[in-house]
């Protein structure tokens, strides 16, 4: 008898076909905890010695019957795989790139957090997916929160990148969580069940730039559930959009999904992106100090990168170099105008970053040092390799302090710089097919074709 080999593709197949669910309301899943009650995701450094050992417990579990079959819709490889795998026939696949990105990762985390609860409920019942905080550094740990770091440990990974950066810097989220343009925030809306065009302010800074340099699984969007950290690393991403909520969602000013009937479908199930809007619904809120980020639901709305804008000014190229691409504005701009980039790169096989500068025309960045330069820095945004290549685009908001300099004739300087994949140790059997290796990364100048000041 001749027997087809499991793989990803089969385990969802499969598990689909013996169990096709019909999901109507996320608050009908919920059990095991009391019901009509919003409970606590909290962050993993402040778990109790049970909590983080009962979630410890539930992560063995669910990996473990994993490993004894990839079919199994209540292991760890079917849940990983609804992720990793990017397959349109069978699902709509991790939504990135576009509005979709918050949806459907807040749904994802909550159906994965129902398994976890029901792997063994006379342990787990009370289990919730820890956020990491990664603006700050652990307690305990080297890079990481030290749950993250105990070799045996079922959160343990052992594929940590040789060079993590330093953490986020907190000040950088809560200016993206007051952001007051959602599409801005999240991105614009896509009607496919494909990548994207156009990535949020968090997903293509904090999100594209993390995933590179946490672990070797971390750095690929096929292997990215493998390591256990992403269910925490992705429960601070959506803590963000919690923060933003609170900034600019209430009774009276609803979650402005520009698209909010779109559906996502995980392959037995789908669901609207207007059903994710509120995690009162889900059952769950998190505990966090919410107050530094200032009062809820004050911040007042402005002019939509999706709606056209009063003026473009097109930058003028200075110098390239390489990896330098510098670039100059005769516009006077607003406290409202934005940066757009447009046809930018993305690559199947490669991750890259853009770091951007904005200094007076005599500054040569080349010339100075990493602790003069960062008194111009504006930003990084990578992007990550996507199941889909192609180009997007990216937004950028000035400070007013920014603005300002542009304004005074101070130019922007564009600097891209390869993420190199870690290759040490043996690649996992799923990606283990022979690759051609990436060629050298293109010019600054031909990874960011066009570049606009947008007046709002």
């Amino acid at each position: 008898m001749n027997l087809l080999p499991i793989t990803r593709r089969t385990a969802l197949s499969k598990a689909g076909a013996a169990m096709a669910i019909a999901v109507a309301s996320p608050v009908a899943l919920r059990s095991g905890l009391a019901a009509n009650t919003i409970h606590k995701r909290k962050n993993i450094e402040s778990l109790t010695v049970d909590e983080l050992s009962a979630y410890k417990h539930a992560i063995k579990v669910v990996r473990d019957r994993g490993k004894a079959d990839p079919n199994d819709r209540k292991g760890y490889d079917y849940w990983a795989a609804l992720h990793d795998l990017f397959d349109e026939s069978i699902h709509s696949g991790c939504a990135h790139f576009s509005e979709k990105f918050f949806p459907w990762h807040r749904r994802y985390l909550f159906d994965f957090e129902q398994v976890l609860q029901q792997s063994d409920p006379s342990i787990t019942a009370n289990v919730m997916i820890p956020y990491w905080e990664w603006t700050l550094p652990p307690k305990q740990g080297v890079h990481f929160p030290s749950a993250f770091e105990e070799a045996g440990s079922p959160l343990f990974d052992g594929r940590f990148m040789k060079n993590t950066p330093p953490p986020w810097d907190p000040n950088d989220v809560r200016s993206m969580v007051q952001e007051p343009d959602w599409s801005l925030f999240a991105g614009k809306p896509d009607p496919s069940n494909a990548f994207g065009r156009n990535p949020g302010l968090i997903e293509a800074g904090p999100h594209n730039t993390l995933h590179t340099n946490i672990s070797r699984d971390m750095q690929s969007p096929d292997t990215a559930v493998q390591d256990p950290i992403f269910w925490s690393f992705h429960a601070g991403i959506d803590l963000c959009w919690s923060r933003w909520q609170r900034l600019h969602v209430s009774d009276t000013k609803p979650q402005p999904f520009v698209d909010s009937a779109a559906m996502l479908f995980f392959q037995d199930r789908s669901f609207t992106v207007g059903s994710t809007a509120k995690t009162a619904d889900f059952l769950y809120e998190y505990d966090y100090n919410f107050s530094d980020d200032g009062p809820s639901a004050t911040v007042v709305a402005s002019a939509s990168i999706v709606s056209p804008p009063a003026r473009v000014t097109q930058f003028s190229i200075r110098a390239a170099r390489d990896r330098d691409l510098i670039l100059e504005s005769a516009a006077q701009p607003s406290a409202s105008a934005v940066l757009r980039l447009a046809d930018v790169r993305v690559f199947q096989d490669r991750s890259y970053r853009l770091n951007f500068f904005l200094h007076p025309k005599d500054v040569d960045l080349s010339s100075i040092g990493a602790d003069a330069r960062k008194g111009y820095y504006m930003r990084t945004l990578t992007l990550w390799q996507a199941h889909h290549g192609g180009n997007v685009e990216l937004f950028v908001r000035p400070t007013p302090t920014q603005a300002a300099h542009l304004a005074e004739g101070w130019v922007l300087t564009i600097q891209s710089e390869d993420v190199v994949k870690d290759s040490s140790g043996p690649p996992r059997a799923e990606t283990a097919q022979a690759t051609a290796a990436p060629q050298s990364l293109p010019a600054t100048s031909e990874l960011v074709r066009t570049i606009e000041l947008q007046e709002r």
